[in-house]
């Protein structure tokens, strides 16, 4: 009685170690790295002990912050990567700006970033980060905090169809 289980015991282990290699596989396959080279992640993958790291990037200078859905790459080099579910035939600018953003961020913070990968539905894109994009960033940065000092007149009120989804309703500060 107790060798059977023992038996059913060891079968279960293997099962959900099989289960879980799986699953790093699968994820692996979509975004194109291997599994044992994520060091950050929010869904899917578990993440070594040894080689987490914190996923939320801030800067403080800039009055910023972001979590990329992955952190990828070995050693100070960073390759934050961002998940969506469309399905494109060129990466929309806005995930550009974001991802671009997040390696922004994750320079900021000391590591060394050349690019940041963009995954959709039917594919990945590698979307390069230097000198230039940085100046980018820091002009889109720059025009969100103008934006954010500028009169509500021209902003929709809280009855509107846009608003009743919104996050923010209750933080908004239009009538």
């Amino acid at each position: 009685m107790v060798v059977l289980v023992l038996l059913l015991a060891g079968l279960a282990i293997l099962v959900i170690g099989y289960c879980w290699l799986a699953r790093g596989r699968a994820a692996e396959k979509r975004l194109g790295v291997p599994v044992e080279s994520i060091r950050a992640a929010d869904v899917g993958v578990k993440v070594p002990l040894n080689c987490r790291v914190e996923k939320t990037l801030i800067s403080k200078k800039y009055q910023a912050k972001g979590k990329p859905d992955y952190i990828t790459g070995h050693h100070d080099e960073f390759v934050p990567i961002e998940v969506k579910s469309a399905r494109v035939r060129e990466p929309r600018e806005s995930d550009k700006y974001q991802l671009l953003t997040q390696c922004f961020l994750s320079e900021e913070e000391g590591r060394s970033v050349t690019h940041g990968r963009l995954v959709y539905a039917n594919s990945y894109f590698d979307i390069p980060y230097g000198p230039r994009e940085r100046q980018q960033v820091l002009q889109v940065l720059e025009e969100m905090r103008k934006a954010e000092k500028l009169p509500l007149n021209d902003i929709p009120g809280k009855q509107d169809y846009r608003c009743k989804g919104c996050a923010y309703r209750t933080l908004c500060r239009v009538p």
